[in-house]
């Protein structure tokens, strides 16, 4: 009988439609779940990238302050060199040195009369 053959041919498409939907359901889901996560992680990883980047510039900041301090001091060192330089060479202290410059030695100027010389 071709209506029953039909009828069962019709049954059983409607069991397979029945599985393939609940496997879409399954399969939406899942999608869904996963692109959270995604959004989520990618989230996680915006702040993570604005953090590093945030104390990148302070480290570059500190650098910064570091290398114009030390010139800074550099300049206040040679600055000092000078005034010392200058200093002896009123008092009339001479620099003595060997001949292969490594050690130096300060030698006083003699007294006379109160006062230095050479």
């Amino acid at each position: 009988d071709a209506a029953a053959e039909t009828s069962a041919q019709l049954a059983l498409a409607n069991d397979k439609v029945e599985v393939l939907t609940r496997e879409s359901r399954k399969l939406t889901n899942e999608n869904n779940h996963l692109h959270t996560q995604l959004i989520a992680a990618a989230d996680k990883l915006d702040r993570f990238e604005r953090t590093a980047q945030q104390a990148h510039r302070r480290l570059e900041e500190r650098v910064s302050a570091a290398v114009a301090k030390e010139a800074s001091a550099n300049q206040r060192v040679k600055a000092l060199q000078q005034q010392n330089e200058d200093i002896q060479q009123r008092l009339g202290f001479t620099e003595d040195s060997s001949s292969d410059g490594a050690s130096r030695s300060m030698s006083k100027p003699r007294m006379q009369n109160g006062r230095a010389h050479p």
